[in-house]
């Protein structure tokens, strides 16, 4: 049966005129808790007593409810109504009877009635950790009639974002926290604890059969989920676990963070049986859970393990964390009906279990201070949960990092995990008007604006993408400078405001970066990096410099640590910058010659396209910025220099960033030739070395130097591709990628 959310408006047959709270910083008013007060309660009393304070100026003492006849009494917690029709244990009721003021519900129920009588009859609002708006009431009336009861349609409501931070937002925006470190916390581990329970620090060395079978041998990626032992050890470690923190109930059995599932021969036999390797993880999570029936075990349905088994069900105590981080977050979920989409894997898990809890993701990972417009997504998804059962949902942000509207998206998504049909229009205007003032007109243009584009654009919108990639779509130079003169019109209107204007700032520093980082693809002219100085060489503009600089300063004012999920800080970025700066440009005689691509690049990452490696623009430390890249696949690129020219240097630069599986040349190869049809070889091939595991990014230049200089009108570049990812590589046996940044020719 679903939750639902009830507001009820009654006039009961007494009633005062009005139930006046206060008036001119005097109330006849107290507020009334039970006799043996629950900690909550108290609580509840003590935010009442001090807000309505704030808002009146008055004295709202708290006593306790012994025999005594207050007459105008604020009653806070104690016996509920009998209509009150209170149905999760978050619920609440407001409610006004006898000229008295009733505020009831469970242990976090109560709060809850606390802070939504502050929202809706007082005009409190709390926008996010630091932006509390208290109104000054000379004479604060409620109506008489009063009877509002709420229900919460999802029961496990979390989400990561800066504010979460701050309890007292937790409890007015009614959320949750998993916390696994929180006695109170009902989840005693929360995902991704293969490696805790079965620890490989442990056991490997002596007993690798423990673990997944992948790239012709055992690896400790995954478990092997067939292996008896494994069970018992697990269970074992976990029972040990579970007499730490005896209260939780949710403890997580689930699959480490990589792709390296179990591929030895019974794991396969079973896979292969269910149609996918949730298989064997729900068949383990099974057997768990029978050991521990009154508890719930939760085990992930995530990446390799996304799609539902054809035949086991799991168990009524096993929960599924199912994860939507492939998604396209331009359209809702429900409108991607295509084969192998999340919305088609839901449905089928939705048909094996209603214990679902659904972790969704709402924020670009790899870039936090970039423009993600995906608000208009939200409520949609959200909705969608709610309507196929689902009662716990956890929206994971940018957790204590800002991100682009971070503010906005979190008080969004409180209000919608609270009440799905919560409207959308009044939430935004709430906020925005609250927030930012007169400026919030003009950035609800701007967020408008930005949404039509992405739509009119019809590409995906990416929680690992970029403000590069979107350059030719909804980031066009032309439209950006659109954003930014709505943004500006904004901090106009505000200007005079101090604290209006600090947010609008914040606001537009997506925008900021969006022009930095495409600077580094554009490289030259006037939205580039570099220009020519009166002498002629290619030199650093100085409104970048200083562009980089301000922006750098800002973000750190705006108390901004991290820039994307590896803890990017800015300083880190600024001294990134510092080195583009004294790379400079490459001058070379392949500089803005034809390209043609014997084997093209693959159009994932496109860059500039053809020119991308003959622009000039050395490759940053990071595959979207002016790289080509080939995946599965040989590199051959041929360079016409127009014109037939002494050739002394010939030299390539590529990356390695394993952890995208993208390896260096097993070697590169230079042919040159002076009609274009006929090649020879420049010189013996540059050869690669046998990659090795590593977690940091590198460059290699592959170069040659030919015996004596040759002379050429055409450069052939042959880079060899490993094809696959090593056997130790957690992608063994899929495609391996090389990237290449420039054809460089002296």
């Amino acid at each position: 049966m679903k939750i639902f959310i009830a507001c009820l408006c009654l006039v009961f047959p007494y009633s005062c005129d009005a139930v006046t709270l206060a008036s001119r910083g005097h109330t006849i008013y107290s507020i009334v808790i039970p006799e043996r007060p629950t900690v909550a309660e108290e609580k509840a009393a003590k935010v009442l007593s001090s807000y309505l304070g704030k808002i009146t100026r008055a004295n709202f003492r708290i006593v306790s409810a012994a025999p005594v006849n207050y007459g105008h009494e604020i009653l806070v917690g104690g016996k509920h109504h009998p209509n009150a029709g209170l149905q999760d244990p978050d619920g609440f009721s407001i409610r006004t009877e006898d000229c008295k003021l009733f505020l009831e519900g469970g242990e976090r129920g109560i709060l809850y009635a606390v802070y939504a009588f502050l929202e809706r009859y007082c005009g409190l609002r709390k926008y996010n950790e630091e932006a509390v708006v208290v109104p000054k009431i000379k004479k604060l009336k409620v109506p008489d009639n009063i009877l509002l009861v709420e229900n919460p349609a999802i029961h496990f409501r979390e989400y990561y974002y800066t504010a979460t931070v701050d309890e007292e937002y937790l409890d007015w925006h009614r959320l949750m926290q998993h916390n696994a470190t929180a006695d109170s916390s009902s989840w005693g581990m929360w995902v991704h604890t293969f490696h805790l329970l079965v620890p490989d620090s442990v056991y490997y060395a002596s007993h690798p059969e423990y673990y997944s079978y992948y790239g012709g041998k055992r690896q400790p990626a995954q478990l092997c989920l067939s292996n008896p032992q494994v069970f018992e050890i697990l269970v074992r470690n976990l029972r040990q676990a579970m007499k730490k923190k005896p209260a939780a109930r949710y403890w997580s059995v689930s699959q480490n963070d990589n792709y390296g599932y179990c591929q030895c021969e019974k794991c396969r036999a079973v896979d292969s049986l269910e149609g996918s390797p949730s298989g064997s993880v729900i068949r383990f999570a099974n057997q768990v859970a029978a050991e521990f029936p009154d508890k719930i075990i939760s085990t992930l349905a995530y990446q390799y393990s996304r799609s539902a088994p054809k035949i086991t069900r799991p168990a009524a105590n096993v929960n599924i964390m199912f994860c939507s981080i492939e998604c396209d977050r331009s359209k809702p979920i429900a409108f991607d009906t295509s084969k192998g989409s999340f919305a088609r894997d839901f449905e089928d898990w939705s048909r094996l279990t209603n214990n679902i809890l659904i972790w969704d993701y709402v924020v670009q990972f790899a870039n936090y201070i970039s423009p993600f417009p995906n608000l208009k997504v939200l409520q949609p998804n959200i909705q969608f949960f709610h309507e196929h059962g689902v009662s716990d949902l956890f929206e994971q942000g940018s957790s204590v990092n800002w991100s682009d509207f971070g503010e906005l998206k979190a008080y969004l998504i409180a209000a919608w995990l609270w009440n799905p049909s919560a409207n959308a229009d009044s939430l935004y205007r709430d906020f925005l008007d609250g927030y930012y003032g007169p400026a919030g007109i003009p950035i609800l243009k701007y967020i408008r604006l930005l949404e039509k584009n992405m739509d009119d654009s019809h590409v995906m919108l990416d929680i690992y993408g970029n403000p590069v990639t979107p350059v030719r779509s909804w980031l066009k130079p032309e439209q950006v400078d659109s954003y930014l003169s709505l943004m500006n019109e904004a901090a106009a209107l505000v200007k005079k405001n101090p604290v209006f204007a600090r947010r609008v700032q914040r606001a537009n520093l997506p925008l900021r970066y969006t022009v930095l980082e495409q600077a580094k693809l554009f490289g030259t002219g006037n939205r580039g990096v570099f220009a020519r100085d009166p002498s002629g060489k290619w030199a650093v503009r100085p409104d970048v410099k200083a562009s980089v600089t301000a922006f750098v300063d800002d973000l750190k004012s705006n108390g901004i640590t991290s820039l994307n999920e590896n803890h990017y800080s800015p300083d880190r970025y600024l001294a990134d910058w510092q080195r583009i700066f004294e790379h400079g440009m490459i001058d070379h005689l392949a500089m803005n010659r034809k390209i043609i691509f014997e084997i093209p690049y693959s159009p994932k990452y496109p860059a500039k396209g053809d020119s991308t490696l003959t622009d000039g623009i050395g490759g940053y430390d990071d595959y979207h910025y002016n790289w080509l890249g080939w995946e599965g696949t040989d590199m051959v690129a041929v360079v016409d220099l127009g014109t037939s020219k002494k050739i002394d240097s010939l030299s390539c630069d590529f990356m390695e960033d394993q952890k995208s599986w993208i390896f260096m040349p097993e070697r590169v190869s230079y042919f040159v030739s002076e009609d274009g049809t006929t090649f020879l070889p420049a010189g013996k091939p540059v050869e690669g070395n046998d990659p090795k595991p590593n977690k940091n990014f590198n460059t290699r230049s592959y170069t040659l130097n030919p015996v004596s200089p040759v002379n050429a009108r055409y450069v052939k570049v042959v880079a060899q591709n490993r094809k696959t990812c090593p056997s130790w590589h957690i992608g063994a046996g899929y495609n391996s990628w090389i990237f290449c940044d420039e054809i460089v020719v002296r």
